[in-house]
């Protein structure tokens, strides 16, 4: 159950930093910012992320992992197609 908590908090965090993100800009954005807008304290996102890039980083890597991947596979059968000609 802590693991769950734990989990909902980041994603809360994650959910809002996006928002923010969305709206005002990465460097118009602050860590108060996100933590007003959740009505926790900063020293509450520290306790999930050591810093506003962290947090970014953590927003963005899925995506990133998930366009590697597709690369990977890309490259897979490109190289497949190319090898059965």
């Amino acid at each position: 159950m802590r693991n769950e908590i734990l989990a909902y908090k980041r994603e809360r965090i994650l959910e809002e930093a996006v928002k923010l993100f969305y709206e005002r800009g990465f460097t118009g954005t602050t860590l108060d910012d996100i933590a007003t807008e959740l009505g926790v304290t900063k020293p509450f996102i520290y306790t999930h992320f050591r810093s506003k890039v962290q947090l970014l980083e953590a927003i963005c890597r899925p995506t990133i992992e998930m366009s590697l991947q597709a690369t990977q596979h890309n490259d897979f059968t490109v190289e497949l197609y190319r090898s059965r000609r």
